[in-house]
């Protein structure tokens, strides 16, 4: 998402290579789990029809690959 909104800010190559997504705006274009379940309805979007669902969580997942690079870090600290 970070990277997305860095370099495609307008979403233009999203639009070009995701048209599903095309008719979204803002946060929603690049990470489109984030859209207001009223806003996907108004817009018809329905997410796991017109988009995968999100394969991993990614607040959990950076939270859990920091918590095991501290504990390699701190093992090999202590050798």
């Amino acid at each position: 998402m970070l990277q997305s909104k860095k370099f495609d800010p307008s979403g233009a190559f999203i639009r070009s290579m995701v048209p599903e997504l095309a008719d979204l705006e803002g946060d929603a274009l690049h990470a489109p789990w984030t859209l207001a379940p009223l806003a996907a309805q108004a817009r018809g979007f329905r997410l796991g029809r017109d988009y995968p669902e999100p394969v991993v969580e990614h607040g959990e997942a950076r939270r859990r690959a920091l918590a095991a690079y501290t504990s390699v870090f701190d093992a090999r600290v202590k050798s």
